[in-house]
C-alpha cells in the first residue's frame, strides 16, 4: 500500500470516530433529559387526577413528590391529606380490569390476566382470613365480592372464612343468613357450618337462640357431637343461667358415649369466671362430687379467675393456696389472675410482691395472661409500672405476643408518645408476630391524642399498604382528629372513604365529632354533622354535643340557627332525660 492510500485511510478512521463519540454524547444527553423531566411528567399526571401507576405510588413516592413535609401546619396540609386519602381508598374495577384479573387497577398492556388473577385471588383470600380472625365481618364480605369479581367460584374456604367472621363477633343473624346463602350457592354443609352459628350464639350469650339452632342442627339431620352440647352448656353459664346448665349437663350424660368429665364442668365455671360470679363458681365446685368429677388444677385456676374478675384479692389468695395444697402446680395463668385481683382491689403493692415472687420461681405468665395484666394496670392508673413490669419481662427472655405489644402501644398512645408507639409497633413486626388492625388502630389513636392529622393519615396509609383491612375505629381516629384541627372538607372526604370500604357511616364517633367541631367555633359544620348523623341512622348526639352547637352558633352570631336547633331538639325529646 503506497503511503497516499495509507493516509487516506487514516482519515476515513478518524472522522469514523468523531462520529461514534458524537453518536454517544447525544445517547447520554437523552439519558439525562429523560431523567430530569420524567419525574415532573408524572407529578403532573397525578394532579390531573389521573389513576396510571405513576399517579398513585407508594406513600414514600407521594411524600416525596409533595413540597408539603409531615411536619408542616402550613396551608397545603389538607390538600395532601386528601391525596393520601386518595391513595388509601380502593379502587373501583372496570370491565378491562376484571378480565386482566385485576379489580382494583386497570388493565395495563401485554400482561395476562390469569396468572395475575390467581396471584390476586390468594392475596384476598390472606386478607379474608385475617378479617375472620379479628371477627371484621364487613371487611370479610368486601373481599369476598372482590374475590368473586376475579373467580368463578370463591370456594367452601372462603365461604368459611365469611361464616367464621360471624361467629367471632357474636352476629348470629347475619352468621344465619350466610349459611342460607352458602346453601343457596351449592356449598356443602357440615357440622362445622352449624357448629360456628352455635359459638355465635355462646359469643352474644344468646341461650334461647342456641337452644333453638340445637334443635335445627337435629332437624336437618346434621350430628350433634359433644362439643356442640358444651357450647350451649358455656353458653348457659356466660348467661348466668345455672340450673340450665345443670340440665344440658344431665342431656349430655344420656347421650350415648357421652359424658361431661372435668372440662365441661371446667368450661362452666370459667363461664362464670368470665362473668365474675363468684358465689355461682363456688357452688358449682361444691357440686362437682356429686356428679362424680373430680377437680384438677385447671379447676381451681378457673375459681382464681372469677376472684380476680370480681376484684377480690383475698379469695383467690385463698384458693391458690387450696390449689397448691392439693399438690396441683400453678398454671400459667395463676399468678396472673392474683396479681389482677390485687390491681382491680388497688392494692398495687401486694400486686407488686405477688409479680417479683412469679420472677423469682420463673414462674411467669406468658402471652394473653400478661397482657390482661398489663391492662389491669393501665386501668389502675399504674402505668409506669406497666412499662417497667414489660422491660422486665422482656428482659427475663420471655416472648411477648400480639396483645402485650398492642397493650403497650396502647399505653404509649394514653400518653401521646406517638414515636415510641411506632417503635414498638415496627419492633412488633420484626418479631415476626401477625400485625392486625386492632394494633395499628393503638397507633392511629396515639397521633389522634396528639391532634396530629398528617401523622394519622400517613399511618392509616402505611396500615393499608400493608395489606390490613381498616376498620370503623380507624376511621373513626381519622375523621375525629380532622374534627379537632377544623379540617371540614378532609373529614368529609374520609366519611366517603369508609363507606367505600364497605364500613357503616354509623358507627362513626359523632357525639366526640360534634363536640370537637363546637369547640373549634365551626357551628355550622357542627350542625351539618349533627344531620349528618340523623340520615346515616347513627345514634346521633347526646344533650351536652347539642348545647355545645347552640352555643358555638350563637357566639357566631347565628341566634336563629341555635333557635331552629333548640326547636329540633325539643321535637326528639333531647331536652329531657339522657340524650341517645
Amino acid at each position: 500500500m503506497t503511503p497516499q492510500r495509507r493516509l487516506a485511510w487514516g482519515r476515513r478512521g478518524k472522522a469514523l470516530g468523531r462520529h461514534l463519540l458524537l453518536v454517544c454524547f447525544v445517547t447520554w444527553c437523552c439519558g439525562i433529559a429523560r431523567r430530569l423531566l420524567l419525574p415532573a411528567w408524572s407529578l403532573a399526571g397525578h394532579d390531573r387526577g389521573s389513576c396510571g401507576p405513576s399517579a398513585g405510588g407508594s406513600l414514600r413516592e407521594l411524600r416525596n413528590r409533595d413540597p408539603v413535609g409531615p411536619a408542616s401546619r402550613g396551608p397545603g396540609r389538607s390538600a395532601r391529606i386528601r391525596r393520601l386519602a386518595a391513595v388509601a381508598a380502593p379502587r373501583r374495577p372496570t370491565s378491562a380490569a376484571v378480565k386482566a384479573g385485576r379489580p382494583g387497577r386497570p388493565r395495563r398492556p401485554g400482561r395476562a390476566g390469569g396468572v395475575e388473577g390467581k396471584g390476586q385471588s390468594d392475596r384476598y383470600e390472606k386478607l379474608l382470613g385475617a378479617c375472620a380472625d379479628v371477627g371484621d365481618h364487613a371487611g370479610a364480605v368486601r373481599w369476598f365480592k372482590a374475590m368473586a369479581a376475579i373467580t368463578a367460584s370463591p370456594g367452601a374456604a372462603a365461604y368459611a372464612a365469611v361464616l367464621r367472621s360471624y361467629e367471632k363477633a357474636g352476629e348470629v343473624e347475619g352468621a344465619i343468613e350466610w349459611l342460607d346463602k352458602m346453601a343457596a350457592d351449592g356449598i356443602r354443609l357440615d357440622q362445622g357450618a352449624y357448629s360456628a352459628v352455635l359459638k355465635a350464639c355462646q359469643v352474644k350469650r344468646d341461650l334461647p337462640a342456641a337452644e333453638q339452632w340445637l334443635e335445627r342442627m337435629e332437624s336437618d339431620g346434621i350430628l350433634v357431637d359433644r362439643s356442640s352440647y358444651v357450647t350451649v352448656v358455656r353458653c348457659a353459664a356466660l348467661a348466668g343461667d345455672a340450673d340450665a346448665a345443670a340440665r344440658w349437663i344431665e342431656v349430655l350424660d344420656r347421650q350415648p358415649g357421652m359424658k361431661a368429665f372435668a372440662d365441661v364442668h371446667n368450661a362452666v365455671l370459667h363461664a362464670f369466671a368470665e362473668a365474675g360470679d363468684v358465689p355461682g363458681a363456688a357452688a358449682w365446685f361444691d357440686q362437682m362430687p356429686a356428679w362424680g368429677v373430680a377437680p384438677n388444677a385447671r379447676t381451681y385456676d378457673a375459681m382464681i379467675q372469677a376472684c380476680a374478675e370480681a376484684g377480690q384479692p383475698a379469695a383467690a389468695v385463698e384458693w391458690f393456696r387450696r390449689m397448691d395444697a392439693e399438690g396441683f402446680e400453678p398454671l400459667e395463668g395463676s399468678y396472673s389472675e392474683v396479681i389482677i385481683a390485687h390491681l382491680k382491689a388497688k392494692q398495687h403493692q401486694r400486686a407488686e410482691v405477688w409479680f417479683n415472687r412469679s420472677m423469682e420461681l420463673r414462674t411467669l405468665p406468658t402471652g394473653s395472661s400478661f397482657a390482661s395484666v398489663l391492662n389491669a394496670c393501665v386501668k389502675a392508673g399504674q402505668t409506669r409500672r406497666a412499662m417497667r413490669w414489660f422491660e422486665r419481662f422482656v428482659a427475663s427472655g420471655a416472648k411477648p405476643d400480639v396483645r402485650c405489644y398492642t397493650s403497650v402501644i396502647s399505653i404509649c398512645a394514653e400518653n401521646g408518645h406517638t414515636q415510641v408507639a411506632t417503635r414498638w409497633l415496627k419492633r412488633m413486626a420484626a418479631e415476626g408476630l401477625k400485625v392486625d388492625a386492632i394494633s395499628y388502630n393503638a397507633v392511629l389513636k396515639a397521633f389522634h391524642y396528639r391532634k396530629d392529622a398528617a401523622g394519622v393519615t400517613e399511618m392509616f396509609g402505611q396500615m393499608v399498604n400493608a395489606g390490613i383491612s381498616p376498620d370503623e375505629y380507624s376511621f373513626g381516629y381519622i375523621v375525629s382528629t380532622l374534627a379537632e384541627v377544623g379540617d371540614i372538607e378532609g373529614m368529609s372526604v374520609w366519611a366517603d372513604r369508609m363507606q367505600e370500604h364497605g364500613h357503616d357511616p354509623s358507627r362513626l364517633p359523632y357525639d366526640k365529632i360534634v363536640k370537637s367541631l363546637a369547640a373549634a367555633k365551626q357551628g355550622q359544620s357542627a350542625r351539618e354533622w349533627l344531620e349528618r348523623a340523623s340520615d346515616n341512622g347513627g345514634k346521633g348526639a347526646s344533650n351536652e354535643a347539642y348545647g355545645a352547637v347552640v352555643k358555638a352558633l350563637l357566639t357566631d352570631g347565628l341566634a336563629e340557627e341555635a333557635r331552629g336547633l333548640l326547636n329540633d331538639m325539643r321535637k326528639r325529646g333531647k331536652g329531657k332525660g339522657k340524650g341517645k
